[in-house]
């Protein structure tokens, strides 16, 4: 019964979350100030990761690429391998004020690979193939590509085949 009544308050949690997340759209400053709050002090992956959209899409507040980082680094910290993606992301391309940092961005795109997060292990694929960052292994590409494509990530299962 104990543990019923576990699961019921992680039920209830996770669904109050959800309505938060959908509502970071439309926060009003006070608002914004609690999610951040959430995301520092309860170390709360998904909000870091959504404040992060926030500043990158410019709808609600203005752009601020440094806060970009610094929610997504909190994020991938935190254990959301898709904060870790995007971090590779920005790194490998840059972006406004964000340098390309070849280094960076691999090892971003390394630590959510092995948490099995399928884009960047298809990333990691298309780097060791071009070998232009690295040196070329064919090998190793099809190893990440194996991973993306266990992962249902059709287009590595394309490469990897």
């Amino acid at each position: 019964m104990k543990y019923k009544f576990l699961f019921f308050l992680l039920f209830i949690s996770f669904s109050l979350f959800s309505i938060d997340v959908e509502n970071l759209k439309t926060l009003s400053k006070p608002q914004l100030t609690q999610f951040n709050n959430s995301c520092f002090i309860k170390e709360d992956a998904h909000i870091c990761f959504h404040l992060a959209k926030i500043y990158q899409e410019d709808k609600l507040i203005a752009q601020d690429y440094t806060k970009v980082i610094n929610y997504l680094e909190l994020a991938c910290k935190y254990g959301l391998d898709k904060g870790c993606n995007n971090l590779g992301n920005l790194y490998y391309h840059g972006l406004d004020t964000i340098q390309i940092d070849y280094k960076k961005a691999i090892n971003y795109y390394k630590k959510s690979c092995a948490n099995d997060e399928p884009k960047s292990c298809y990333r990691l694929g298309m780097i060791y193939q071009k070998g232009s960052v690295v040196t070329q292994n064919i090998k190793q590409a099809q190893i990440y590509f194996n991973i993306a494509c266990d992962n249902a990530l059709q287009k590595a299962c394309d490469f990897y085949q």
